[in-house]
């Protein structure tokens, strides 16, 4: 080991220091990318919500969605692609001689896949577990929901067998997570949906033994010795004694908070708990907590979101690596001193991570990005082109004396360096917050035919405003097609009248429904009144006329609509559903810019999700993650389009900072909020809902009045 090496202690100890001292003296956190719009280019990606990827080493493209990865003894790597959009492996050869790094795809069959032989058509799925065998040449992978292993020749492509698990007592089972006993040539596999771990024998092809584990089992590691093998399941990890691989026996489990994954080394099992950003370091022996390893940004230390997920231990340095999904990074921890020090840049949300040799190798589910949808095609063969990619970026173990530039890129790509400035407070004025929450559309789809405010231009694209003042409904085959419609003339109005956003993104929806989630749950413990409504705009106002207009008494602190579709009615185009929904929210609007509450509210409308990679979906000519904001109300900025490059982490700062409380998690925390919507100067003006293009619920009408 290098002298370097030796002492890099030294060095991460002064890491932090600096950055501890720097945030000392500041107030206001916020990600770099401010007015700047989500675009990947080759010096790196700004993401949707301002954040920046500029990720260590070679950057490897996989099929989207890696969720699982493995290592052959001569460094070829392979991943397990779950999806959107198609599933598969991705195979990454590393460079030797002249040759460079080499990948392939092996997909499984594809739904519209009409090439005949491209793939296996039993072959439809991919789920976590993915191992080669002893031999290196084939590939293991669990398939998931049926319940099958597959084998799969990494050079041709072709399959080698499968294996199931199911069986006519449990014919539901789930093939997750898996581990190859190259000693024995046994298969370790989690069936997620019965609670157990199947004992598959590779000659054989097929299961000879199985044992209870718990709950959702979602992550297993073999031990170096293969006679343990360790199980991650819903709150614990158990310990499965293989001595007799036969007669696999559950040996105890050990309680833990939140976990993610689990990795066992010779004398220690680590365990990475995702909401509480720490790792737990357990005693093989008996399953006793020896250390428990926080996870922090210094300055930030309250907050959690950097999600620890997959972890690799380096026997060399004794350093353990750990996949931060939260932030676009890999976090080296010190398994010397049980604690973190420094953090490496990844790609978009990076699960896990493997080291061969001296190499790293880290999956990111979202690689660089998506980008703008509006080339959307069809490829040859009837498949559809990918706008998701995950990746894997492959660099050298750092040496210590990199440690400092490179945790020093992952805090400025992230926004955890502090600006020397107060953070800006909206008005006072503001005691009510009404957040409407409807069916997510992308940005150009609806405004894309606005290209001016009263503040300057706006990045749209008309061509792309299907759902904007000049939209249609396509009839297909069955109906005549409705030219030149109105669709969305409230939404245009209000963007008119009040304000936008033409740089607000909704990111993977499972992150944005734990976020809703935690604010719930923050207001509560605060002790902040609020209401949440399901329900479409006439039930949302008899419900506020019913318990508020007619005893007088004031509406709570926020208010929360999750705008729902008129299911009595049986709409005869998608452009119906739109156009219903857009006058949903004028009314609403009407209704509450003429009540008593109106003088002291904010109304923001924002989309509830955006692109889901179907054809219905919409495109936008930025990025397939853009999509509707609108505020409202007599603080908010008339005729003013945002360019601040903002989220759902950034409305929901915006949305505490209004109701006096601080941020929720590490995400809020440094998110870029919409202070620039507000104005300290009241206009109480009220709105008036505009009528409806009649052609577009029923075809046969003649065209509205201008």
């Amino acid at each position: 080991m290098s002298l370097q090496r030796r002492h890099f202690f030294r060095v991460c100890e002064i890491t932090t220091a600096v950055f501890s001292v720097l945030a000392a003296s500041a107030a206001d956190f916020h990600p770099p990318g401010e007015g700047r719009y989500a675009i990947i280019t080759a010096s790196g990606t700004i993401l949707p919500g301002g954040r920046i990827l500029r990720p260590l080493g070679t950057k490897i493209p996989t099929g989207p969605g890696p969720v699982g990865v493995a290592v052959n003894r001569n460094g070829v790597v392979a991943t397990a692609d779950g999806g959107p959009e198609r599933s598969g492996i991705t195979v990454i050869e590393p460079p030797s001689g002249k040759k460079p790094w080499r990948e392939r795809h092996i997909w499984a069959d594809l739904p519209r896949n009409e090439a005949s032989g491209a793939a296996d058509p039993n072959w439809t799925t991919v789920a976590g577990g993915i191992a080669f065998d002893d031999s290196g040449k084939n590939i293991w992978i669990s398939e998931g929901a049926s319940g099958r292993l597959r084998s799969i020749d990494w050079i041709t492509g072709a399959s080698r067998r499968t294996i199931s698990v199911n069986s006519p007592e449990l014919p539901d089972s789930f093939t997750g997570g898996l581990a190859f006993d190259d000693v024995h040539r046994l298969i370790f596999v989690l069936d997620r949906n019965n609670g157990r771990l199947d004992v598959v024998d590779v000659k054989s092809g097929r299961m000879v033994a199985s044992a209870d584990v718990g709950e959702k089992p979602s992550a297993i590691s073999l031990a170096p010795d293969h006679v343990t093998a360790w199980i991650a399941t819903t709150d614990s990890v158990c310990a499965v004694d293989l001595h007799d691989a036969m007669k696999p026996k559950l040996s105890g489990c050990a309680r833990t908070d939140s976990l993610a994954q689990v990795l066992a080394t010779a004398d220690r099992v680590f365990v990475s708990n995702s909401r509480t950003d720490s790792i737990t370091v357990l005693d093989p022996k008996d399953r006793s907590v020896l250390a428990k390893i926080p996870l922090r940004i210094p300055s930030l230390e309250q907050y959690r979101g950097i999600q620890p997920a997959g972890m690799a231990y380096d026997p060399v340095t004794r350093w353990l690596l750990v996949a931060e999904s939260g932030i676009n990074a890999v976090g080296i921890v010190d398994t010397r001193k049980n604690a973190l020090i420094g953090h490496l840049a990844a790609g978009w949300a990076p699960n896990r991570v493997a080291i061969s040799g001296d190499r790293v190798y880290v999956t990111s589910a979202l690689g660089r990005g998506t980008g703008p949808t509006d080339s959307h095609v069809i490829l040859d063969f009837g498949e559809i082109s990918s706008l998701y990619h995950g990746m894997v970026t492959a660099f050298p173990m750092p040496d210590a004396s990199e440690l400092l530039a490179d945790n020093g890129a992952v805090f400025a790509n992230n926004g955890f360096v502090p600006w020397m400035r107060d953070r800006p407070k909206p008005p006072d004025a503001i005691q009510c917050v009404v957040l409407i929450e409807k069916k997510g559309h992308a940005f150009d789809e609806v405004l894309g035919d606005v290209a001016e405010a009263g503040n300057g231009k706006v990045q749209s694209l008309p061509r792309l405003a299907r759902f904007g003042m000049h939209g249609y409904a396509d009839g297909g085959k069955t109906r005549f097609s409705v030219q030149d419609a109105p669709v969305t003339p409230n939404q245009h109005r209000i963007a008119e009248e009040w304000a936008f956003s033409d740089n607000y993104y909704i990111d993977e929806g499972s992150e944005d429904s734990a976020e809703r989630a935690d604010l719930w749950r923050v207001l509560d413990s605060a002790g902040v009144k609020f209401r949440k409504f399901d329900d479409t705009s006439a039930g949302f106002i008899a419900a506020m006329n019913a318990d508020y207009g007619k005893s007088g008494r004031n509406p709570p602190p926020l208010l929360h609509l999750d705008l729902r579709d008129d299911t009595s009615v049986e709409f005869p185009y998608e452009a119906s559903v739109v156009e219903d929904g857009d006058l949903g929210i004028g009314r609403i609007l009407e209704y509450l810019s003429h009540s008593p509450w109106w003088p002291r509210m904010a109304v923001f409308i924002a989309d509830d999700d955006t692109y889901d990679g179907s054809d219905q979906a919409g495109s936008d000519h930025v990025d397939s993650h853009r999509t509707m904001l609108l505020a409202a109300g007599p603080y908010i900025k008339r005729n003013y389009v945002s360019h601040t490059n903002s989220n759902l982490p950034g409305l929901t700062r915006t949305i505490l900072e209004l109701l006096h409380l601080p941020p929720m998690n590490l995400n809020d925390a440094t998110a870029a909020g919409l202070g620039d919507l507000f104005t300290d100067k009241p206009d109480l003006t009220p709105f008036t809902a505009i009528a409806p293009d009649v052609r577009i619920f029923d075809p046969s009408a003649k065209a509205s009045p201008p």
